[in-house]
C-alpha cells in the first residue's frame, strides 16, 4: 500500500508541473485558465492527502 501511495505522490507532482506549464500567462484569468487551476488545486489536496496519510500510516507503526 504505502508503494501505491508514494507512486500516487509522484503521479500527482508530475500532473501538478504540467498544469503550471500549461497556464497562459498572458492572460490570468478564469474563463483563460479554469481547467489549470482546478488541476493545481487537486493536485495540491491529493499531494497533502497522501503526506498526512504516509505520516498517520507511520504513526500506526510505531
Amino acid at each position: 500500500m504505502k508503494k501505491f501511495q508514494i507512486t500516487l505522490l509522484f503521479i500527482a507532482a508530475t500532473i501538478l508541473i504540467a498544469n503550471l506549464f500549461l497556464i497562459d500567462y498572458n492572460d490570468l484569468s478564469w474563463s483563460k485558465n479554469g481547467g489549470q487551476y482546478l488541476g493545481i488545486i487537486s493536485m495540491t489536496l491529493v499531494i497533502i492527502s497522501m503526506i498526512f496519510s504516509l505520516k498517520k500510516g507511520k504513526e500506526r507503526k510505531d
